[in-house]
């Protein structure tokens, strides 16, 4: 059994007592109400507003879900050309290092060749000193 409402009990006393005086008991009653107790006219309709303002939410965090959800696919899309972007930097940087470790290994190779048929030449000059 549901308890009834402020509009159901002035029915009910206009019906039993008449219009009038279902009315003042009515007022009666709601007069020694204390201010701060609510009516249940008044929690039911706060239940309704509380429903609304749930209902809103709700709404508002789906929105909130689904462009977060949209961004956090953005980012994703992002980072997979910046690491797409970065392996082809990296493969160049390689290339590049590579050839320029061969341009050194041929110049080395050449200054150690020089080095070396001076050193020859230099000796065959003492021994040809020595010798003559």
């Amino acid at each position: 059994m549901s308890v009834p409402t402020y509009t159901e009990v002035v029915r009910i006393l206009q019906r039993s007592l008449g219009e009038e005086e279902g009315l003042r008991v009515m007022e009666f009653f709601m007069q020694r109400l204390p201010p701060n107790v609510a009516t249940r006219d008044q929690v039911d309709a706060l239940h309704v507003r509380i429903e609304e303002v749930r209902a809103e939410l709700l709404r508002e965090i789906e929105q909130v879900r689904a462009e977060l959800l949209r961004e956090i696919e953005q980012v994703r899309l992002e980072i997979e050309q910046v690491r797409a972007d970065l392996t082809r930097e990296i493969e160049k940087v390689r290339a590049d290092l590579t050839r320029e470790i061969a341009e050194t290994k041929v110049t080395m190779i050449r200054w150690a060749f020089l080095f070396w048929v001076s050193q020859m030449a230099m000796l065959a000059g003492i021994l040809f000193k020595l010798l003559s």
